[in-house]
């Protein structure tokens, strides 16, 4: 299979035994490897796949998850002990950086501004409302919108990672469902069957 996990078709391949194929007959081919590696090395990607706990994985559905908490869904599609970046990494980042962005934003004052006149009817001094001031910040300026936009980019980042991970769990299950390995006590070494269909 190609990095894409589409099957890759041989171009040095012949029969062993009979020429003729039919459907419940045991037909044999041989692909000559060699011949086709300036195809291999370029295509081929080797990836060591534990079937049991692979189709325990689920496909791009689970970036749902995601949605609701930032890395809950890493742990549907995805090994979470091999991940660089953990899942309750993502979820703590996430969130630690949105509740920040959000004292920030309710931390932002703009003083108000008067100026004191004297009323000529009451001869008294009043004050006038003159507007706002500048905006003063909590930590330093623009600290809401970097706060939110952390926390919002890595929610962001890891909704879309869940679903390429998924998508890619699909494509696999898809075409391991069509393979099947087999070993013959007769011959040496394992047969691996592929199922073509027409």
């Amino acid at each position: 299979m190609g990095r894409e996990y589409n099957p890759l078709i041989p171009k040095s391949i012949s029969f062993c035994g009979d020429n003729n194929l039919g459907e419940h007959k045991s037909n044999c081919l041989i692909w000559d490897m060699d011949k086709d590696n300036y195809l291999l090395y370029s295509k081929l990607r080797p990836q060591v796949i534990n079937i049991n706990s692979f189709y325990k994985k689920k496909g791009y559905g689970s970036f749902i998850y995601s949605l609701v908490l930032p890395g809950l869904g890493d742990y549907f599609v995805s090994d979470y002990r091999n991940l660089h970046f953990k899942p309750y990494l993502r979820t703590l980042s996430s969130v630690a950086f949105l509740t920040l962005g959000i004292i920030a934003n309710s931390k932002i004052y703009r003083e108000p501004q008067y100026s004191i006149y004297v009323n000529p009817r009451t001869n008294q001094e009043e004050l006038t409302f003159n507007g706002y001031g500048e905006k003063k910040y909590w930590l330093f300026k623009y600290d809401n919108v970097l706060f939110l936009g952390a926390g919002i980019s890595i929610w962001v980042y890891d909704i879309i990672w869940v679903a390429s991970v998924g998508g890619r769990n699909s494509k696999l299950k898809r075409a391991l469902d069509d393979f099947s390995v087999t070993t013959n006590a007769f011959s040496k070494g394992v047969t691996l069957n592929y199922n073509l269909k027409f």
